[in-house]
């Protein structure tokens, strides 16, 4: 009974640490900016709340955009507030079928200032 339980606990430990993906990070310096370049990346957790878990895009570590997926979620857009810079953020979302089992790309497009800055994978 207690191998049971061992096996129990390693299966959902393993099951819950790939709940969240994180991108890697991409560099970044808009044309009126002196310092160093941002630091962009984007992570999607499946069981942050709402009915498809969250998306955030963070910047030098910093939350910039944290929201709750809808449903539907390809194609959704976020907006949020950097060093008075505006940034916003498209989700994407594909599913490749490759015979039975399902492949599904996850991608966030950065704009800052309207300008692409990031283009993430998670």
């Amino acid at each position: 009974m207690k191998r049971l339980i061992r096996y129990f606990i390693v299966l959902c430990f393993a099951v819950l640490s790939g709940c969240v993906s994180t991108s890697s990070t991409q560099s970044y310096r808009p044309a009126d900016h002196s310092g160093p370049a941002y630091n962009i990346a984007a992570t999607r957790n499946e069981f942050g709340g709402g009915l498809n878990g969250t998306f955030a895009v963070l910047i030098d570590g910093q939350k910039v955009i944290d929201e709750k997926l809808p449903l539907e979620a390809d194609g959704v857009e976020f907006y949020g507030q950097f060093d008075g810079h505006k940034v916003a953020a498209t989700y994407l979302e594909s599913v490749t079928q490759i015979g039975t089992v399902a492949m599904i790309k996850r991608r966030a497009i950065v704009f800052i200032d309207g300008e692409r800055a990031a283009t993430l994978e998670m």
